[in-house]
């Protein structure tokens, strides 16, 4: 048994007439990775030195032949439902990330302030940053009217007798990351949708938010009394 570079070889030796057959096999546990296919748990079997890929998690290779790499049952993987909705980000221990509900909660589009202008100072825009907006425009634009934050402040999702009502309006930073992952959670407009995040712009901030559109991707900074899509996400 050898232990390198975070990897653990085995070798076994069978003595088979006409000479020795070598089988082996390797396990990696590695850094968290924002691609699709790295992320996946025992998704794909390589042959070289992979450590080039240097974000792969949990990926563990059986170089055997038996091409079975089926991810470990308890293993958490992009695409994996989990609490209520779907893993979209993971972190580095693989123990930590996003889930994003698995339909949005706004198919038809709804604004992101009550119907008037207001700076409510929800700015964050980082990893984990919707949380903290979300609860920042509320506290503003308070409980009266239905907006795109108050949306995702009331949602809930129950599963196997567990009510999960921590969801929020992702920050622009974690709609980009919801973004990458769309095809693997699915459920998004990606013709013509445009979803909202929790981001107020700095320019003007009174009556502007930032959002992105589905299909390619681009962020804007639009009027909040627009009607755009809205899919809720809560960390774990």
């Amino acid at each position: 048994m050898i232990m390198k570079n975070t990897r653990l070889i085995l070798f076994f030796l069978l003595i088979l007439p006409g000479g020795i057959t070598v089988t082996y096999c390797q396990k990696a546990v590695l850094a968290n990775l924002t691609t699709v296919a790295d992320q996946r748990a025992g998704q794909m079997a390589v042959e070289g030195d992979y450590t080039s890929s240097s974000n792969v998690k949990y990926l563990t290779n059986t170089l055997t032949g038996s091409g079975d790499n089926t991810p470990a049952p308890d293993s958490n993987f992009i695409g994996k439902s989990y609490e209520g909705g779907k893993i979209f980000w993971l972190d580095e221990t693989g123990k930590h990330g996003l889930v994003a509900a698995i339909v949005d909660q706004s198919s038809k589009g709804i604004i992101w302030n009550p119907g008037q202008a207001v700076v409510t100072g929800a700015i964050a825009d980082a990893m984990y940053a919707g949380k903290a907006n979300t609860d920042k425009i509320i506290s503003v634009q308070g409980k009266s009217g239905q907006y795109a934050a108050k949306l995702c402040k009331e949602f809930s999702t129950t599963v196997n007798n567990v009510v999960y009502t921590d969801w929020y309006l992702p920050s622009r930073y974690e709609l980009n990351l919801l973004f990458k992952q769309h095809t693997v959670i699915g459920g998004f407009n990606t013709i013509n949708g445009i979803y909202w995040s929790s981001t107020e712009t700095t320019t003007e901030p009174g009556t502007q938010a930032w959002e992105q559109e589905f299909k390619l991707g681009t962020k804007y900074e639009d009027d909040k009394d627009l009607p755009d899509q809205v899919r809720c996400i809560r960390k774990f």
